[in-house]
């Protein structure tokens, strides 16, 4: 993940959010182009996923990678 990524992911999304909390489609579609085109996604899979991985006693209900 490279940082200017998270950093230009994060400006579009404040950029957003400034103009008005509710996003309509349009935005929608284009911030999640942004983000799949980037390396963030992978990213925050990776955190999510070793967030449950570590927490799993705590949290049966989410299924882990290879259970399904």
């Amino acid at each position: 993940m490279q940082a200017s990524d998270v950093k230009a992911l994060e400006s579009k999304v404040r950029e957003l959010i400034d103009e008005d909390l509710t996003l309509s489609e349009g935005q929608r579609k284009n911030l999640h182009e942004i983000y799949a085109d980037t390396s963030v996604k992978r990213a925050v899979e990776t955190r999510l996923l070793s967030y449950l991985s570590y927490n799993y006693y705590h949290l049966p209900m989410y299924a882990k990678p290879g259970m399904v």
